[in-house]
């Protein structure tokens, strides 16, 4: 897997990616979290090394299990402890949200889901803004992007922003309408 993040990294600055995305999955069962947590740590600083040599960022996106609350992706951001480790903030995949995707853990509410944006928009370099479903209105229904917005201007978030459609309606005619949506935060 080293190999394989060296290989995309060298691809990705010959392409003129910004950063290289990195996972790291769920643990096999509920008892082994831990050492699947220390496992990912060993990789991710191993991985950050190879980037930094070849000047990449690399950077871990929460996505579901071990990834599934900021306080995980802080807790990884502070193991890890490398210079050229950062995160990556995806907003389909914390814990808390209602709607399609993302993971479901009992007792998270849409507060907690605010929370770990609010606990990573800081420390990020990269934004993946998820659509799902836009309203009649033109907004998204899952998630209030005016509410993410906020927390990224307030962090003074200076980096990229990427559009994912995750939805079912036709993507040709949703992307467009996403893409406009969002801009308008951008442009504002």
């Amino acid at each position: 897997e080293l190999e394989k993040a060296r290989v995309a990294m060298e691809a990705g600055m010959f392409l003129g990616a910004p950063i290289l995305r990195t996972f790291v999955g769920s643990p096999p069962s509920p008892d082994k979290r831990e050492e699947a947590f220390r496992r990912s740590v060993e990789a991710l600083r191993k991985t950050a090394e190879i980037g930094a040599e070849l000047g990449m960022p690399v950077a871990l996106q929460n996505h579901s299990g071990l990834t599934s609350t900021g306080d995980d992706m802080l807790r990884f951001h502070r193991e890890v402890n490398h210079p050229n480790f950062t995160l990556l903030l995806d907003t389909g995949h914390f814990a808390g949200r209602d709607g399609p995707n993302g993971p479901k853990i009992p007792g998270t509410t849409y507060d907690d889901y605010y929370h770990s944006i609010e606990q990573v928009a800081p420390l990020t370099q990269f934004v993946r803004a998820k659509v799902y479903d836009m309203t009649e209105s033109g907004r998204e229904k899952w998630i209030d992007y005016e509410r993410v917005f906020s927390i990224l201007r307030k962090v003074r978030y200076n980096g990229f922003i990427s559009m994912i459609y995750e939805g079912k309606e036709d993507k040709l005619a949703a992307i467009p309408r996403g893409i406009r949506f969002l801009r308008s935060f951008v442009m504002s």
